[in-house]
């Protein structure tokens, strides 16, 4: 028998496996993943091994493997080591690949478990029925009252725009879904699914076209996506959720219906803060989400490249230049595609403001 010292890359603390040196490295790594069940999902078969040697025959030390600081890859390489170590075959028995063991306080085996693979989306659905749950709470509904022409309220209520919140306080839509009168600091009114809310504003940008407003109690929300935006660009797997289907004469029968609609990124602006994306219906209200298919917030939709193509068009007549942000979107708007949503990406707009 032999007890092998090992380490999981980049999992933490080092382990002792008890077995017959006469194994062969295939049983030791039946015996690895048996005392690593939690840790290790994949099968044992699919675990690679590396005998902790360096070049000059010197085992790697426990600190090194146990404070999971070795950045190692499936071939070995170890960069911050710069060496590369060497990989145990299958079939090799222990005490021809290992010879003689170090002394104790040294690690003999690295173990790299691959990354697992991602899961399959269900065929029957481009939004999982949870992630869909979730939007339904997370969204919401401007709205004002009418107000007959003494400026009473008449209890009826019109939507203006949509929004989501992205915390359990915060929440954003575009900014030119409100007025003048939305100061930072004044009250706005939201039909959320089962409730009429009052939040304030808290922030207003209108060069980017976000507000951000605040709720005084918890509610449900998307988390915003964390990933880089340059991963974006190779996402097919996206989804706006909106109030509006863009069928006009069917709007009445669809009214405060959240409808869903996959979606493709095309290209990200080259300020990385714009997402243009295609959606097989045209896109709903300003300030709807985009997300990605787990259910975490991508960014706000704010309008269409034939919308906007107009917008950057007046601009450019009645200004000699545009800004930065402006140049972009114009850029993104010659395209010279047929049709195209743009979209806000969410980090331009999460850490405005606490919570």
């Amino acid at each position: 028998m032999v007890i092998l010292s090992c380490a999981i890359v980049r999992k933490g603390k080092a382990f002792k496996v008890d077995i017959d040196d006469n194994a062969s490295v295939s049983a030791l790594r039946d015996a690895i993943k048996a005392k690593n069940t939690t840790t290790i999902t994949c099968d044992a078969k699919d675990l690679q091994l590396f005998l902790a040697t360096m070049k000059d025959g010197t085992w790697l030390g426990l600190d090194e493997a146990g404070a999971a600081s070795v950045d190692l890859d499936q071939d070995g390489d170890a960069q911050h080591l710069n060496t590369k170590l060497v990989k145990m075959k299958s079939l090799q028995r222990l005490n021809k690949c290992v010879g003689k063991l170090p002394v104790q306080g040294q690690v003999h085996v690295l173990v790299v478990v691959p990354e697992p693979l991602p899961k399959k989306k269900d065929a029957r659905y481009f939004i999982r029925p949870e992630a869909r749950e979730k939007v339904t709470k997370a969204a919401f509904v401007i709205v004002e009252e009418i107000k007959d022409d003494k400026g009473v309220g008449m209890g009826v209520f019109n939507g203006v725009g949509i929004g989501v919140f992205f915390t359990a306080t915060l929440a954003v839509t575009c900014d030119h879904n409100l007025t003048e009168q939305n100061t930072v600091g004044s009250s706005v009114s939201l039909a959320l699914k089962d409730e009429m809310v009052d939040v304030v504003v808290v922030a207003r940008n209108a060069e980017l076209d976000f507000a951000i407003l605040k709720s005084s109690k918890p509610r449900s929300f998307i988390a915003p996506w964390n990933g880089r935006t340059d991963d974006l660009e190779l996402r097919s797997d996206l989804v706006l959720a909106s109030f509006r289907l863009g069928i006009n004469e069917y709007q009445e029968l669809y009214k405060g219906k959240l409808g869903f609609a996959p979606a493709a990124c095309i290209v990200i602006s080259s300020h990385g803060r714009h997402i243009m994306f295609s959606c097989p219906t045209y896109a709903g209200d300003s300030g709807a989400a985009l997300i990605v298919i787990d259910g975490c917030l991508v960014g706000i939709h704010q309008v269409t490249i034939n919308v906007l193509r107009e917008v950057i068009g007046r601009k450019k007549l009645i200004k000699d230049r545009l800004n930065d942000v402006e140049e972009s979107l114009d850029n993104m708007a010659r395209s010279r595609l047929v049709q195209g949503c743009l979209g806000l990406l969410v980090h331009e707009f999460k850490d405005v403001v606490s919570e």
